[in-house]
């Protein structure tokens, strides 16, 4: 076989199709990995995934889960997400494409992180992020992008039911 033709074998997923259920407590970890760029098993040419990001999907996966209160500390899900108890390296891949995109919120507002409807707007904003939809109107409303990120921190701090500094921030995962 030509070196060519080696680049072309390498470039391929296995896949493999389960014909019953996937239960949770049998899982001890979640990963994110790339689609392939051209090719889908499942979907062919109309497959709508083709291409994505695999941490840019996970990051939409693990902000859902969050806002709509699934990720929750001792939840099924939970171990999924962590290892020795701080975020697995997927997880924290996913995080960081979390943490940066709210950071390009422009600030403008009053709100603080530690502010009653605070934590209810970033759960917001996690919703919308999923959904591929903008953050920034609900970010514009924090008084600056640090209270905008601690907030955020805050709330998958409590939900993951680690401490806050096993959150990573933005300086650290850039």
């Amino acid at each position: 076989m030509k070196h060519e033709n080696l680049n072309a074998v390498f470039e391929l997923t296995g896949e493999f199709m389960l014909d019953e259920d996937l239960w949770l407590h049998d899982c001890n970890a979640v990963g994110f990995f790339n689609h392939h760029h051209r090719t889908c098993k499942k979907d062919g040419a109309t497959c709508s995934d083709m291409g994505h990001d695999g941490f840019e999907e996970g990051a939409k996966l693990i902000s859902r889960l969050l806002a709509r209160r699934v990720l929750e500390a001792k939840s099924p899900l939970w171990k999924l997400f962590l290892r020795s108890g701080e975020m697995s390296q997927h997880t924290e891949e996913a995080w960081k494409h979390i943490v940066l995109s709210f950071a390009k919120v422009r600030t403008r507002g009053r709100l603080k992180y530690d502010d009653p409807p605070a934590q209810a707007i970033v759960g917001a904003m996690l919703e919308r992020f999923a959904a591929g939809r903008s953050i920034k109107e609900l970010g514009s409303l924090f008084r600056s992008k640090a209270e905008l990120e601690l907030t955020l921190r805050n709330l998958a701090a409590r939900k993951l039911g680690i401490r806050l500094n096993r959150i990573p921030a933005k300086h650290e995962l850039v």
